[in-house]
């Protein structure tokens, strides 16, 4: 009988083993679709359709005259600008606290992504442009919050100069290049960066990006190494970059941004 009963127990033990697992999955599943509901309703922060509608409306009828006398390539070369920016701010920053010849190597490093995004600014007409100066560890760790605020002005110059939706693909491409960099400079040991969820929202939703393509933006592919989830991010990125360019018609050759490592 004792054995029995021991049998019985180790079973009983074992079903509700199985049975809370299975549980847990089940909730977290359901927490995952939860939250990718309420995200796309716009109830939670970075959402962006529902929090910046109004807003979206006002920049598409404020930009919409301007735009329609700007050369085609306009929206797809602002996203570009700042993804180039982006990225060579966070690239060449996290070497700043290094020797100088590291210092110097990596700004050697960044020279073509450089010329590239000086070329966009001087077709767009809001040259100078450069990577944000970082001498300190408080310069680099408050990269995030210096670009948001405009603070070498290219984005206030790009509204001024070309639209104000333009400035806001200026600041999506700013934070995306900033992610990009971030992954593809970090090795298997580091943990993932997180994408600036409510940001991304924000100027893409201001820029009138299909949701579609930027929701993409703000999570990073679950699973898999590091490698992989680089090249699916990557895959993201150049997927918004192609559909900027087919929002275009008679589209002239543009610098593509896939070749920035």
């Amino acid at each position: 009988m004792a054995a029995l009963q021991r049998a019985r127990d180790g079973l009983r033990f074992l079903v509700v083993t199985l049975a809370l697992t299975f549980a847990y999955l089940g909730l977290q599943s359901v927490w995952e679709s939860l939250t990718d509901l309420t995200v796309r309703a716009g109830f939670l922060p970075g959402s962006g359709e529902v929090t910046y509608a109004d807003e979206a409306k006002r920049l598409a009828t404020q930009s919409a005259g301007v735009e329609a006398r700007l050369p085609a390539t306009h929206r797809a070369d602002a996203w570009r600008l700042g993804y180039l920016l982006g990225y060579g701010t966070e690239w060449i920053g996290s070497f700043a606290l290094s020797a100088p010849e590291r210092r110097q190597k990596a700004r050697e490093s960044g020279g073509p992504m450089l010329a590239q995004a000086k070329g966009i600014a001087s077709r767009l007409g809001v040259e100078p442009v450069d990577v944000l100066s970082v001498r300190t560890l408080a310069d680099f760790t408050n990269l995030t919050a210096r670009l948001e605020s405009d603070e070498s002005g290219i984005a206030g110059r790009v509204a001024n100069r070309v639209s104000p939706r333009a400035a806001h693909l200026v600041l999506l491409g700013m934070h995306t290049g900033v992610l990009m960099a971030q992954l593809e400079s970090g090795s298997d040991e580091n943990s993932l960066p997180i994408p600036q969820t409510t940001l991304i929202a924000k100027h893409a939703t201001l820029a009138g990006i299909d949701p579609v393509l930027w929701r993409t933006l703000q999570r990073l592919p679950n699973g898999g190494t590091r490698k992989q989830t680089i090249e699916g991010y990557r895959a993201a990125v150049m997927t918004l970059d192609r559909a900027l360019d087919d929002e275009q018609a008679d589209i002239a050759p543009a610098a593509r941004i896939d070749g920035v490592r």
